[in-house]
């Protein structure tokens, strides 16, 4: 089962959804699945947007523009809550 698959099996298992967070959001694009999947009332997306370890080699500047993205990409949804921590 996918992702997707997952995600759309516990709406129907769930119905509506109050809060949701996602730890490790980096681009953001399991984030808007969880938006268009889950459709609940509060997503809150924490990252430190910053190199933790070897897994994703950048500089401070790309990290900052992951973390752009990730604000523009769900700027203006209520819903949605960016920590960076």
């Amino acid at each position: 089962m996918g992702r997707v698959s997952y995600l759309r099996d516990i709406r129907r298992k769930l119905g509506t959804v109050g809060r949701v967070a996602e730890i490790g959001v980096l681009r953001g694009r399991f984030a808007a699945s969880l938006l268009a999947e889950l459709r609940p009332r509060e997503l809150i997306l924490v990252d430190p947007w910053r190199q933790m370890d070897h897994t994703y080699s950048s500089s401070a500047s790309a990290w900052d523009f992951r973390h752009d993205y990730v604000q523009k990409r769900f700027e203006g949804d209520k819903r949605v809550r960016i920590l960076r921590a």
